[in-house]
Parts: C-alpha cells; sequence; structure tokens
C-alpha cells in the first residue's frame, strides 16, 4: 500500500490534533487576548469563530478546555479550537494528511508567533490521534472474533469460563494497550471497544502518538518532523492490522 493512500471508504470518524502548555494550578492569564490575536492571524482561512457553552464557566476553572472554535464557515471543517493551555485541530470525513499537515502546522507556527509577544508557553504534551467507527452490523455479534479475523489482534479466555452458560459474546468491551516509541519519542497507544458514533452504539478503534516531558521535541523548529513521524508510525499501525478484507473494503467505493 503506498504511503498516505486515499481510502475511499475508510472507517475514519475523526483525526485531531492536540497540543496543551501550563500547569493546572498556573492556569493561562494570556488566554483571553490570544484567542481573538490568533482569529486575526488565521481569519482569511477560518472566518467563523463561535464561543461554546463552556464559556459560562471562569476561564479560571478550565485549564485545557477548548473554549472557542474557529471554522471556514458556519458548521465546516477543519476545526480549530482553542481555550486556556489548548489548542486543538480537528478534521472528519473530507480528512486527507496532505491537507491536514499543513493545517496543523500552521495553527501551531501562529500560536508560537503570538508567544514571542505574550511570553513561551510551557509546553506540556502534543497528541495525534485517529479515531475510526464501526457499525456494529460489520463488526457482528462477536467482536472479539472480529479483532481476531479483521484486526489480527487476539485477546482469548479460558473455555471454561463458557460452560455453564455464559455466551461468548462480549455485552461490551474496552481494550488499551500502549508501546514506548523511539521514532518520534513518546507513547503509541491503541484502544479498542464498544462506543457511540452521532449517539449510536459503535465499535471504536483509536490510534493515537503521545508525547510528554522529555519526549517531546525542540518547539517550534522540530515540529514539523514530530507531526510527520507521529503520522508515519500510525499509518503503518493502521495498514499492518487491517491488511486483508478489512483493507479492502477501505479501497472500495
Amino acid at each position: 500500500m503506498a504511503k498516505h493512500a486515499h481510502l475511499p471508504n475508510a472507517p475514519l470518524a475523526e483525526a485531531l490534533f492536540e497540543m496543551k502548555w501550563g500547569e493546572e494550578r498556573d492556569g493561562d492569564s494570556r488566554y483571553p487576548v490570544i484567542v481573538g490575536r490568533l482569529h486575526a492571524l488565521m481569519k482569511e482561512q477560518y472566518k467563523v469563530i463561535t464561543n461554546l457553552p463552556i464559556n459560562q464557566v471562569p476561564v479560571n476553572l478550565t485549564m485545557h478546555f477548548v473554549r472557542h472554535q474557529l471554522r471556514p464557515a458556519e458548521n465546516a471543517w477543519p476545526v480549530v479550537q482553542i481555550g486556556p493551555g489548548v489548542l486543538t485541530v480537528n478534521e472528519t470525513k473530507n480528512y486527507r494528511w496532505e491537507n491536514f499537515k499543513p493545517q496543523v502546522i500552521n495553527a501551531v507556527n501562529n500560536l508560537y508567533q503570538l508567544s514571542r509577544e505574550f511570553g513561551p508557553l510551557p509546553l506540556r504534551s502534543l497528541l495525534l490521534r485517529y479515531i475510526n467507527v464501526f457499525s456494529l452490523e460489520t463488526v457482528g455479534r462477536n467482536s472479539l472474533e472480529f479483532l481476531s479475523r479483521e484486526l489480527k489482534t487476539n485477546i482469548k479466555l479460558p473455555d471454561v469460563l463458557f460452560e455453564q452458560g455464559v455466551e461468548e459474546h462480549p455485552l461490551n468491551m474496552q481494550f488499551q494497550i500502549a508501546f514506548p516509541s523511539k521514532q518520534p519519542l513518546g507513547v503509541v497507544q491503541m484502544q479498542l471497544g464498544s462506543g457511540t458514533s452521532q449517539d449510536r452504539p459503535a465499535f471504536l478503534w483509536d490510534l493515537r502518538l503521545l508525547s510528554i516531558d522529555a519526549d517531546l521535541p525542540r518547539m517550534p523548529d522540530n515540529f514539523s518532523g514530530w507531526l510527520e513521524s507521529s503520522h508515519d508510525l500510525i499509518e503503518k499501525w493502521f495498514f499492518a492490522l487491517s491488511e486483508g478484507n478489512l483493507l479492502d473494503s477501505f479501497l472500495s467505493q
């Protein structure tokens, strides 16, 4: 499979980048000014700014919660979200890596441009995350069989557990695993399990790369390299785990 191949029937529900800075106890006194200035820098692409309901809560109680959204038009994507100590860039079904990457870099660079005026950003974490969703019809009655058959992930319980009338069909499931990564420095995480999508029951496959503390790159100079490496690693996991009939279904129109 070619790198960054487009999948017409991809299960992607949302791609998101998240950056956090500062500590909970310290708050972010610069935030109210940064919001307006960031929108001014980005308003050519993100013309609409929306206040989220959390704006009714005092700023000092919402550290690391987004409070505003910047959109190209009303209800349009992608979305840049900003709050005290947090910036995110989100995309849904129109996701393409060749578009998403410069959108993320642009948002981060603009934020660091403002930091030259308002003071340094004490970076706390960087996260790249992809949320994939499968309908229950696709997964079938036994989600463990789906994992084994389609995602090359085996979770096996002893047969003796099902000898007294317990059915081998999980009503719900939550599985999480994480491994240290050297390129980029951080932790690659995978979550699989029951959830909801658009208020309907679904099966979620969540892939992430998280960097914190000493694993963080020098910002903003080395950020582009971190972003590209994080995406390459997650993409490798996605294609390796779905290779076969499942991946073929993503390629169908």
